[in-house]
């Protein structure tokens, strides 16, 4: 017989006020360690809380 098996590929959107260097290196440990790819965007305080 046959199996066809389709796994859901994890994404997380992520709002950041860190410095960019930081970021890339905290969402790069995550994806590594999680397997989840991080899709990320770096905002002031005013417009993360905003």
């Amino acid at each position: 017989f046959s199996t066809n098996i389709t796994l859901a590929k994890e994404k997380l959107g992520i709002y950041t006020t860190l410095d960019e260097p930081l970021a890339r290196a905290i969402m790069a440990a995550f994806e590594e360690d999680t397997g989840i790819e991080v899709e990320w965007v770096r905002l002031s305080g005013g417009e993360c809380v905003a």
